[in-house]
């Protein structure tokens, strides 16, 4: 796909966030196991009317631009980031009849998310949403969803869709890349000057032996089994903390053991908002 916007159907072709380029990377990757779905489940009660909720859902998947979003590449295999104008095929609304089915989502064509429907009683509807993750975060998820429920009760108590101003993608790229070059060298200077007393990073030895030999691995892959998620669960709960911050404490141990240090250093990628940017969800 070329990055021009002459074809009708396409609204901006731009280059695509760091962190929607490292999905899009593992996606490409034949030893990718993680298909990247964000998945919703939530239900309706009431006297819901189906062709309301379908015609919401299209309000809502045209207000945002990633709900049409694609990544696709340039003719020297880049990946580029493409917003659709059409928002039937980007509106993908469905019924399930027994189960909702599984989902194979792909970043390269649309509709690059899936919402299921079904019945299960007569005031009753099970909804079922799935999303890539390069394109929307558990947070901006719900705000998504909070928004086709607004829509759908406008307009089923006026007739016309609430009128919501949201920011275009194209211009929170904008401020999202003049932002990595705001303060660049001050916060250089802090960070120099934190880890200024870490020499060396933490290497991954084999304890048993004593060796130092480094474990010549670029992943490893452990799968815990219902019970262990379970124990697991329950001593976040127990102890109000989430399960990933009990993972990075576990991390940390494993590591000041085998290098025989107090004080580790991990680094980690946030979903952090900068709360001075109006509509940055």
């Amino acid at each position: 796909m070329k990055s021009d916007t002459k074809n009708l159907n396409i609204a901006q072709i731009t280059q695509p966030l760091e962190v929607q380029k490292a999905f899009w990377i593992q996606s490409q990757s034949t030893l990718n196991t993680d298909p990247g779905s964000l998945s919703v489940k939530f239900e309706l009660h009431g006297a819901i009317n189906i062709d309301l909720l379908q015609n919401a859902w299209q309000t809502v998947v045209a207000r945002h631009d990633m709900l049409r979003a694609t990544i696709n590449t340039n003719a020297k295999g880049s990946p580029l980031l493409v917003i659709h104008k059409n928002r039937e095929v980007a509106a993908h609304f469905k019924e399930a009849v027994d189960k909702f089915p599984s989902v194979d989502l792909s970043l390269d064509k649309l509709p690059s998310n899936k919402l299921f429907h079904r019945r299960v009683a007569e005031e009753q509807i099970e909804l079922c949403w799935h999303c890539h993750h390069a394109l929307l975060d558990g947070w901006s998820s719900q705000l998504v969803l909070q928004d086709f429920i607004d829509t759908y009760n406008a307009l089923r108590a006026t007739g016309e869709s609430n009128s919501i101003e949201k920011p275009a993608q194209a211009d929170y790229i904008q401020i999202h890349r003049s932002l990595l070059h705001e303060d660049t060298e001050q916060a250089c200077t802090y960070w120099r000057s934190t880890l200024n007393q870490y020499n060396h990073p933490a290497l991954l030895a084999h304890s048993a032996s004593g060796s130092n030999k480094i474990i010549n691995k670029t992943a490893v892959s452990l799968l815990a089994n219902d019970d262990t998620v379970s124990e697991i669960s329950a001593l976040c709960k127990n102890n109000n903390v989430t399960t990933a911050s009990l993972i990075q404490l576990l991390w940390a141990t494993i590591l000041g053991r085998l290098n025989k240090q107090q004080d580790i250093v991990i680094g980690l990628a946030t979903s952090g908002r900068a709360t001075h940017i109006q509509g940055i969800e």
